[in-house]
């Protein structure tokens, strides 16, 4: 016989225990369920009232308080159960809050997986009550109204089948999930309800298991099709048992449409599917935007050397002659060559964030930003910088690019700074599995329009003159913040200095 830790649930795995003690709570007939010491853990209301106390009263409290006499020690009758593989009937003397006796029919089972025992009590009459002894005899009636009350309250499918696929007994939920009544079922074949092509599987199967005792499949759980009446195929979560009742072999299944799931699953799939194409499609594009820049850096350097060569080779022979408007032209024309290679090189070090990268290992910032500052220190000491910091967390990062991050969020407030020499703070703060590194500076700030703009590839606010560099700067810490799965913004008003905060991933050592 099935227990309730038996039946299949909402999603396809087995129901909770708690979930089938609320429909038992709410049954006609009484129920408990006790504890390994035999304490009332859980009561319905009608055996409340077969005893005359209230729920409160009755909980927590010892079972065998309420019965008049124990002719035996219960556990002889759990351990017949445990033996039998069924559940056990008794009839049992419960004493009432008034001191009266009332003799009860007990259906009484072990449920091993919560370590419990549960109990079913309907009143016996006069007649049936003349020597209350524990009875070793199934009381079939009883168990037979506690099941068909269980299965009636369920929305899922429940069937009885015999040997021969027989169908003995389905819910009311077979209906609205199959399409086929009770009536149209009980005596017919199950294979009515079986697609046509799993057919002699299941009768092969069957005859395995009368025959040898082997499964071929999982009975605790299997998803399997079912034959709706109208013909269309209903996808099934199924939970399967069988037991014996007065000497015959039964099989009991539990079913749930699951079509719902399947169909979720199908867009997660279609959803996987598509993720995959854009991920290799990025893949294609980042390696084209790679060869694009290695093209750019190698092919396109020659002319740029060869542009400069010229430019200096013309300055040295007719520099003499050349008025002062000439030679500012030819000023021009050199910086303008150099800039052009400066973007270049920039270019393919923006292109290599994502493939040249260092895997991401646990990394102490506080090292990342002392060999920054040691790379900076000429400019510190001209702007006569002070750059301040608390103590920093350990990321999961690549060393090499988080400190060009750095390098470049450090050497932009040393660069644009205001009448006042550059003072700089760095802070980290957890934000769950992240650190959130901020770096502040007293410099001219940014126009709040521009705060996405500068994060743009060459993309700079101010000129060469004011110290405008590549303009790829800030783009190259957006890529390598990304790279690393955090991200990077800025707070800024002109005047009042700016904050760059970037969210980089704590070290899984680190807290």
């Amino acid at each position: 016989m099935t227990t309730p830790n038996d039946l299949p649930g909402s999603g396809g795995e087995l129901v909770p225990l708690p979930d089938i003690l609320s429909l038992l709570t709410r049954a006609e007939f009484g129920f408990v369920q006790l504890t390994p010491d035999g304490d009332i853990s859980v009561v319905n209301d009608a055996f409340a009232d077969l005893s005359g106390y209230s729920r409160d009263e009755l909980l927590g409290t010892s079972f065998t308080s309420y019965l008049a006499t124990v002719p035996s020690p219960l556990e002889s009758l759990f351990r017949r159960e445990s033996e039998a593989g069924e559940p056990a009937s008794s009839v049992l003397p419960l004493e009432t809050a008034d001191g009266d006796i009332l003799v009860c029919k007990a259906q009484l089972a072990a449920v091993r997986e919560e370590d419990a025992v549960i109990g079913l009590f309907t009143p016996q009459s006069d007649r049936e009550s003349e020597s209350p002894q524990l009875n070793p005899e199934h009381d079939d009636e009883t168990a037979a109204k506690a099941f068909i009350a269980l299965a009636d309250s369920l929305s899922d499918g429940i069937i009885v089948l015999d040997t021969a696929s027989r169908i003995q007994y389905a819910n009311p939920a077979v209906e609205d999930i199959l399409g086929y009544s009770s009536e149209e079922l009980v005596g017919e074949s199950k294979l009515s309800i079986i697609p046509e092509r799993l057919r002699e599987a299941h009768l092969s199967g069957l005859n395995r298991y009368l025959e040898t005792g082997e499964r071929n499949i999982d009975w605790r759980y299997v998803e399997l099709p079912g034959q709706h009446e109208d013909g269309h195929e209903v996808p099934l979560g199924i939970s399967l048992n069988d037991f014996f009742f007065e000497g015959n072999r039964y099989f009991v299944g539990l079913f749930r449409d699951i079509s719902e799931r399947k169909e979720v699953e199908r867009a997660l799939r279609e959803r996987e599917r598509q993720l995959e194409e854009l991920v290799e499609k990025l893949e294609e594009s980042n390696e084209r935007l790679e060869q694009f820049a290695y093209a750019a850096s190698h092919d396109l350097q020659e002319p740029l050397r060869m542009v400069t060569s010229y430019l200096s080779l013309v300055e040295r022979r007719y520099g003499d002659e050349l008025d002062e408007d000439g030679e500012e032209f030819l000023e021009f024309a050199v910086d303008g060559a150099e800039r052009m290679r400066e973007m270049i090189d920039a270019l393919l070090e923006y292109s290599r964030v994502d493939t040249q990268g260092d895997p991401l290992e646990p990394t102490d910032l506080n090292e990342v930003l002392a060999d920054v500052r040691t790379d900076l220190t000429v400019k510190i000491e001209e702007t006569d910088a002070r750059i301040e910091s608390e103590e920093l967390p350990r990321v999961r990062g690549d060393d090499n690019q988080l400190r060009q991050l750095f390098q470049n969020l450090l050497d932009n407030a040393l660069t644009y700074t205001g009448e006042e020499p550059p003072r700089v703070e760095i802070t980290a703060e957890r934000d769950g599995e992240e650190w959130i590194l901020s770096v502040s500076d007293n410099g001219v700030g940014i126009d709040p329009e521009d705060t996405d703009r500068v994060f743009q590839v060459f993309q700079s606010l101010h000129t060469r003159e004011e110290g405008g560099g590549t303009g790829i700067g800030l783009a190259l810490c957006k890529r390598i913040a990304e790279r690393h799965g955090g991200d990077i913004r800025v707070d800024s008003e002109p005047g009042g200095g700016t904050t760059f905060s970037v969210s980089l991933p704590a070290a899984s050592d680190d807290g």
